[in-house]
């Protein structure tokens, strides 16, 4: 009976073994997608000047990383699991294996192994800890499924608003004003109070300068107002300028940022 109680501690440690193994593989390989996915999101998003996105999508590769560890380790200990590097899986210390070889009694014609320590367990002990290990181990893999859809559905939804065409603005009310290293074309913007704007920004530069990477910027702090156009493109931003006076616009990306007198201008709001 000993001997079978031995040789069945030592089956369910083996599967163990095996079970975890294949868990940490998958996650390892759903941890490569997910990291790899978010930081093509966030370059594509600088190269398309829409930073609104990389916070969430830095969050999201945080939420994930954390939700593939406490998947594979729940309070265990934290090691590299493939395709991120080799590791040595350990089973769980309840079903380890005797460490000394079995002490056979050959005096007994029963031809029984010695008790050995940790293989006191009853059988009602090994299957409540055998469920009371599965719930656990469905537990974490539903949670983690759960994390990982969330993850995935807000980096798509967010993609997908991010670089969705933007709606035209209207032609009424529109001020083009073009920008490069020398400067805006335009040094007076006249407007008035109370009547919505639109200011369509185009950067002439390209982005291969180093200095700004082509981009420029039109922003007023009084109203809240800042646009940036990618290098060589056109962006625009529609605000209510609602009370009257001189204000500044400028560009604070290169060329010396606002500091610099030609990266700036006047916007002039009429009563």
């Amino acid at each position: 009976m000993k001997l079978y109680q031995h040789h069945r501690l030592r089956r369910t440690a083996m599967d163990e073994l095996h079970s975890n193994r294949q868990i940490k593989i998958t996650t390892g390989w759903m941890g490569l997608f997910l990291i790899g996915f978010d930081t093509t999101v966030v370059i594509i998003a600088m190269n398309q000047n829409a930073p609104v996105v990389l916070i969430p999508f830095v969050i999201a590769t945080l939420v994930s990383l954390g939700a593939i560890w406490w998947a594979q380790h729940g309070n265990g200990e934290l090691t590299a699991s493939p395709p991120f590097g080799a590791e040595k899986i350990t089973p769980d210390s309840s079903h380890a294996q005797p460490t000394k070889p079995v002490d056979w009694n050959y005096q007994s014609r029963l031809c029984r192994p010695s008790p050995q320590k940790g293989l006191t367990m009853n059988k009602h002990e090994q299957q409540a800890r055998a469920a009371k290990q599965a719930r656990q181990k469905k537990i974490r893999g539903i949670t983690f499924g759960i994390i990982t859809v969330i993850v995935l559905g807000l980096s798509v939804s967010l993609l997908v608003s991010a670089f969705s065409p933007k709606t035209p603005p209207p032609a009424a009310n529109t001020i083009d004003i073009t920008a490069d290293m020398g400067g805006f074309n335009m040094k007076e913007i006249r407007v008035k109070a109370g009547n919505p704007v639109t200011i369509r920004l185009t950067s002439l530069d390209n982005s291969h300068h180093t200095d700004g990477g082509g981009k420029h910027q039109w922003a007023v702090d009084e109203f809240g107002a800042s646009v940036v156009a990618p290098a060589e493109g056109t962006n625009f931003i529609t605000f209510t300028p609602d009370k009257p006076g001189t204000y500044t616009y400028y560009c604070d990306i290169c060329c010396g940022g606002r500091a610099n007198p030609t990266m700036q201008g006047k916007l002039i709001v009429e009563a």
